[in-house]
């Protein structure tokens, strides 16, 4: 139980910044078509959560599930190499892993997904911001074992990615998916 609380605070904190949908935000995705996809992982953990190679697998994994599942939907969407720097157009999903070696096989993991858009000045609408900016965001954390983790990781991409294509559906006129989003958001 002791080594249970060492994490609490870590994790008090990470829920306190875990992002929920806000209505009065939406038209972050109006006028969006399609995007390239871009899944980061970083592993911090002492000791590594998957081998190199099931890593790369992981990360095809989720690569394919989301181009899929935004295709199914009417998205277009291409796959790119995330390099250091920003592609604009793009939905980026990093999944960030750690451990504590005082809790044996058991890791934290913060998957965020956001999407990058051209950027203009308000006081100078000729002007565009060359990084462009963050217009949609949302993570989701979570705690698990390792012989879990990988599911768990990916159930978080799904959520997150259901709750971008609704959005990006819901802010781009279709009522079908509307109701989705209203329904989800009155849950809470």
């Amino acid at each position: 139980m002791k080594s249970i609380l060492i994490y609490l605070p870590y994790f008090i904190l990470l829920l306190a910044l875990n992002s929920e949908p806000d209505t009065s935000s939406l038209v972050q995705l109006d006028g969006i078509k399609s995007v390239k996809i871009a899944v980061v992982i970083h592993d911090y953990s002492k000791v590594v959560a998957f081998a190199p190679n099931e890593w790369e697998e992981l990360e095809r994994n989720i690569n394919r599930r989301i181009k899929d599942k935004l295709n199914k939907d009417g998205i277009g969407a291409t796959v790119i190499q995330w390099v250091h720097g920003v592609e604009l157009g793009s939905l980026q999903m990093d999944i960030t892993i750690c451990d504590n070696p005082k809790i044996r096989e058991c890791y934290g993991f913060n998957v965020e997904a956001r999407f990058i858009d051209s950027v203009k000045l308000e006081r100078d609408t000729s002007a565009r911001l060359p990084e462009g900016g963050i217009t949609w965001i949302m993570n989701k954390v979570g705690l698990e074992k390792h012989n879990n983790l990988e599911t768990a990781i990916i159930a978080s991409v799904d959520l997150l990615l259901e709750r971008f294509i609704a959005t990006m559906l819901f802010e781009n006129g279709s009522e079908i998916n509307r109701d989705k989003i209203i329904e989800s958001r009155n849950k809470k």
